[in-house]
């Protein structure tokens, strides 16, 4: 299967694969549904693959794919599926056109999947057409495709590109650092020297000049006002409106510089931004609102190493370690709330709005609407707990020492006998209490 049937295809796949993001939509609640409108991090163990994943590709209407350490992962909305190379390299990018045609690239091999008659997905090596441009220990990192080619980019001084069912050496100047799909047309960037674009088998120069020089480029965007967007590692991002290169946001560069920007993906009014060290930032356009997700905000890791939206709006991200989902739906839930030297928390209790922490190290307290505050040691508490409930206007601790009554900050020993684990209203006698210890 080749490039000249993506059309037709892309449109029969839309159609056969609508169900199945209903089941993804769906998937949110029954299975995460505590994190439905926030993030959710899918580990190793959900996917069966690697800790690391290189790139990410989202269809229209169809599943998500993953370029992973040990081979391509696919999501359908309900499971997960790992599909390896017959000589199990590993694999560095993905670019799914539609479910029955996806590419993939990595350490000396780059090739394409399709599927069989029960729906799953079959390899095509291209490497044996490709393989007279190979250098030693060659790796393809990432891969963009237009109407009728797929091009493979290397840091390698020439691109691949995949025509007609032929492979066609496209000659740099330079060591490429990224490459992307910018509007209709194919930009390489080359270190030191520029930018340029890929046309007819050739590289043309876009923008040139010595701005470049000592720039490590990471990604090339267009925005919504079809301004090109330079996003660097050691420099900040630049926007070039077609005249001039001036700095994006400079604000912002010193913190874009200090975390190390490696990805950048534009859409909906969107500019997603993913760094080594924080995680993910979204600018909104329209808004002005911005967002920061992070490990600390449940995204799992900090290393982001490919971003791409889905047909909703949901981003995902490949991560260092694990995959990354944010969705659409931006309110909040829930918060992820980081508790540094309070160890293991067994129970929680409001009274007087006051919140209560019982854990294996003792109980703490803070003012329940005191989103910023730091929880407070109970003097007296020190010490395993249980269980802390509220009964009538008490709060009844359950300690491995004995039984406390707790008002504000207060601990009152009202028993002796240890490991305390649970106490409740007799039913029979409500003025009494039941302890189990």
């Amino acid at each position: 299967m080749f490039i000249g049937e993506i059309v037709e295809m892309k449109h029969r796949i839309s159609i056969i694969n609508k169900p199945i993001f209903v089941l993804l939509s769906i998937c949110w609640i029954m299975v995460a549904g505590h994190s439905f409108g926030e993030i959710i991090h899918f580990q190793k163990s959900a996917y069966k693959g690697a800790n690391q994943n290189w790139s990410v590709s989202t269809p229209l209407n169809g599943c998500i794919y993953f370029a992973n350490h040990h081979g391509l992962v696919e999501f359908d909305g309900t499971s997960w599926k790992l599909y390896k190379l017959p000589n199990q390299p590993v694999i560095r990018a993905v670019y799914a056109i539609s479910d029955s045609l996806i590419f993939t690239s990595g350490y000396m091999e780059l090739g394409y999947w399709n599927r069989d008659k029960s729906g799953n997905l079959i390899y095509h090596s291209l490497s044996s057409k490709a393989n007279r441009h190979f250098t030693r220990n060659i790796e393809f990192w990432n891969i963009a495709v237009n109407d009728s080619s797929v091009y493979f980019r290397s840091f390698n001084p020439v691109i691949l590109e995949y025509t007609n069912d032929s492979i066609y050496a496209v000659e740099l100047i330079g060591n490429p650092g990224v490459m992307n799909k910018v509007g209709d047309k194919i930009l390489v960037a080359v270190g030191d020297v520029g930018i340029f674009e890929i046309k007819n088998h050739k590289a043309n120069p876009f923008l040139t000049g010595e701005f470049f020089k000592s720039k490590q480029i990471r990604f090339l965007v267009s925005t919504e006002n079809q301004k090109l967007l330079i996003g660097t590692s050691t420099h900040g991002i630049f926007e070039y409106d077609g005249n001039e290169i001036s700095p994006w946001h400079p604000e912002w560069t010193k913190y874009f510089v200090d975390n190390e920007l490696n990805r950048g993906f534009f859409a909906d009014n969107r500019l997603i931004l993913g760094s080594i060290k924080d995680g993910i930032v979204i600018f909104d356009e329209e808004s002005g609102k911005i967002s920061k997700y992070n490990a600390e905000s449940g995204l799992g890791n900090n290393t982001v190493l490919g971003i791409e939206t889905d047909s909703w709006g949901n981003i995902w991200t490949a991560l260092d370690d694990g995959i990354g989902f944010i969705s659409e739906h931006q309110e909040k839930s829930y918060q992820i709330e980081p508790l540094p030297g309070i160890g293991a928390i067994y129970s929680i209790a409001k009274l007087d709005n006051l919140l209560y922490l019982a854990s294996n190290q003792g109980l703490f307290v803070k003012p329940e609407n005191d989103n910023g505050g730091k929880f407070d040691f109970v003097a007296e508490t020190q010490g395993q707990i249980w269980d802390c409930q509220v009964i009538g206007d008490q709060l009844v601790v359950n300690h491995n020492s004995g039984t406390y009554l707790v008002k504000g900050s207060a601990a009152h020993k009202i028993a002796d006998f240890s490991g305390g684990l649970s106490i409740t209203r007799d039913t029979k006698n409500p003025d009494l209490l039941i302890q189990g210890t």
